[in-house]
């Protein structure tokens, strides 16, 4: 895991239970040995369950602040449900990492 998720993993954590996140992973230049401290930004799959995501998916919104303020840098947020069998769903496949899951 990137240093600096694991550094931040707690804070992590309990925004992930605020926002009633069922699981999360990381993916992306993070987990490939590409991030460049001074450009990337970080990827992550939010699965929220079935979870009711709010009017135009504030929840998602929220969840994505939380972490950018966590993280101190941008966040990318991609929805599980969006990834599909397409090519770019499985590459991120390919390259998720776990961050948390709830219990």
């Amino acid at each position: 895991m990137h240093p600096l998720i694991s550094a931040a993993l707690p804070r992590i954590e309990e925004a992930c239970k605020r926002h009633g996140v069922r699981a999360l992973y990381l993916f992306g230049s993070a987990t490939t040995g590409t991030f460049d401290p001074v450009r990337s930004d970080f990827d992550f799959i939010v699965d929220f369950g079935s979870a009711d995501l709010g009017p135009w998916m504030s929840a998602v919104f929220e969840f994505q602040r939380s972490l950018q303020t966590i993280l101190g840098r941008p966040v990318d947020v991609v929805l599980a449900s969006s990834l599909g069998h397409s090519q770019r769903g499985h590459l991120i496949e390919s390259q998720k990492v776990p961050v948390y899951a709830a219990a």
